[in-house]
């Protein structure tokens, strides 16, 4: 691989297109370091142009200016604070510790974290990820959504898969969805349109008018002591909160607490049901007789990170051997690829997680159902059926193989006592994906 250091200074600015696969590191130095098979760059007044016909592989300084043509492969991008633009990603795409990012299509998945401006992107084909941000503006999302803990407004136009939403500080806004939809702790107003699966929303909201329509069911888990003025449509309405001045005629319920100025407007063609949210973890809980409720909940807080972390524990335990047995190059080459196949399998760990999180909040709604419907036909004494479990999260896939020539010296470094066994399965189930 040919080796190239260009010095462009603090604030350089690059055009790339690449071939391959594309991996871009922050550095603190004011060169920029390539390394591809084959290239060519050229110069003009807009920076330093650079064309990759393989695999393309960079360090830049932290504040470098990105714009990104196209990417034929998969895209990493890390820990640079300059203006980036990205065109037309064939695979996945990676962003972390970033100031912000203007997206085109992305055919794969997007897994983007530490964003500290404004995110946005016209197609993400798969599913995306996106975690401690600031403002997120997506045009068509074709698989799963999930963001958590964005400081700022999350606004899309169109998703085709489940979308989550948690800890978002200001606006939501979503004008059409084709699956279920699921809120938690929204700070600003909250504008769910054309859903056709479920909404769930949890806690409360800030004052202003939210609206939610749904052509499934709504289920909203509201804390008993925020003030709330309610206004729900629906086929049929079953409300467990404490509402005041509690109005129910042609399939509408009009009810407060409190004398806020926070207005719900819900209106579903399925059921909408109405429950107290408390801030434990709740489990099995007959309240009372008539009353079944049912709630499951994961621990899924940074899986992704805490996966990263638990590989690249394991790597820095050998990556000295490896060096002093096989030389940098391969070492570097080795925990590069590591690396970049960690980050993806964390991000569908993540996305699998929750997955598994909405299945299983469905299958305990359904024994809900179940066992009202029991409940009626049988005395009050009468014991609830004992619900379905819900299902394990999937492990992800493995996304590629180890080449014969890593898997040979890998092997050799069990047999020479320079890593253990288990250390060498660590090393080959990252590689693997």
């Amino acid at each position: 691989m040919n080796k190239d250091r260009f010095e462009l200074g603090k604030m350089p600015r690059l055009s790339i297109e690449c071939h391959g696969d594309l991996v871009i590191r922050g550095w603190a130095e004011t060169a920029v370091l390539i390394r591809s098979g084959q290239y060519e760059t050229r110069e003009d007044d807009n920076g330093l142009n650079i064309t990759s016909h393989t695999d393309l592989k960079l360090n830049v300084p932290h504040e470098t200016a990105l714009a990104v043509q196209a990417v034929h492969g998969d895209l990493v991008i890390k820990q640079v604070h300059g203006d980036l633009s990205l065109g037309d990603i064939s695979g996945d795409a990676v962003l972390a510790s970033l100031s912000g990012a203007k997206m085109g299509t992305i055919h794969g998945d997007l897994s983007a974290k530490q964003i500290d401006g404004s995110l946005s992107a016209e197609t993400i084909n798969g599913d995306a990820v996106c975690r401690q941000i600031n403002s997120l503006n997506l045009e068509t999302v074709n698989g799963d959504l999930s963001v958590r803990h964005a400081s700022g407004s999350v606004s899309l136009q169109t998703g085709s898969g489940d979308l989550n939403l948690e800890y978002i500080d200001g606006d939501v806004s979503v004008q059409q969805g084709h699956r279920d939809v699921n809120v938690r702790n929204v700070g600003g107003l909250l504008t769910l349109q054309q859903v056709s699966g479920d909404v769930r929303l949890r806690g409360g909201l800030s004052e202003g008018e939210h609206v939610c329509q749904a052509h499934g069911d709504i289920v909203v888990r509201w804390p008993a002591d925020a003030p709330v003025n309610i206004l729900a449509t629906g086929s049929a309405i079953k409300n467990d909160l404490p509402l005041e001045s509690v109005t129910e005629e042609n399939g509408a319920l009009t009810g407060s607490i409190g004398a806020g100025k926070t207005h719900l407007k819900l209106s579903a063609n399925g059921r909408i049901l109405l429950k107290e949210f408390r801030l434990v973890k709740e489990e099995w809980d007959a309240e009372t007789d008539e009353d079944f409720a049912f709630d499951f909940s994961f621990d899924f807080n940074n899986l992704g990170e805490r996966i990263s972390r638990e590989v690249e524990a394991q790597i820095g335990r050998i990556s000295s051997g490896l060096e002093a047995q096989f030389g940098a190059d391969f070492a570097q080459k080795l925990t590069e690829k590591i690396s970049q196949q960690t980050e993806k399998a964390a991000a569908k760990a993540e996305r699998a997680a929750e997955r598994a999180q909405r299945q299983a909040e469905r299958a305990a709604e359904r024994a809900q159902r179940q066992a009202e419907q029991q409940m009626r036909r049988q005395s009050k004494w009468a014991t609830p059926p004992t619900p379905p479990k819900p299902p394990k999260p999937p492990k992800p896939q493995a996304s590629q193989q180890a080449t014969p020539e890593e898997q040979l010296k890998i092997l050799k470094m069990v047999e020479q006592g320079i890593i253990t066994p288990e250390e060498a399965n660590t090393l080959l189930e990252a590689i693997e994906g």
